[in-house]
């Protein structure tokens, strides 16, 4: 799926992207948002290692607030994510 990403990025240049780093409700604050700016550098690594500028990429950081899911047992892994947003330029 980031590899896609990547694709699109290096084919529509006057693209940009946002990630929105996200983390479940387990742990406290300052541990949800290092967990979330963790895995928005990831993504972010990910890109840059495809010759994507990094001037391109934005972020945010939502540790644990815009959780989809608050089953515990069986949905907690879609709290644990990075989403891609994509911003045609102006």
């Amino acid at each position: 799926m980031l590899k896609g990403v990547v694709y699109f990025l290096k084919d529509n240049p006057q693209y940009s992207s946002i990630l929105s780093g996200h983390a479940d409700r387990e742990g406290d604050d300052e541990l949800n948002m290092s967990i979330s700016r963790y895995r928005v550098e990831v993504v972010k690594k990910y890109f840059t290692s495809y010759n994507i500028q990094e001037t391109r990429i934005s972020s945010f950081l939502n540790g644990r607030m815009k959780l989809i899911s608050m089953n515990i047992d069986s949905n907690q892994w879609m709290n644990r994510r990075v989403e891609v947003m994509l911003i045609k330029n102006q």
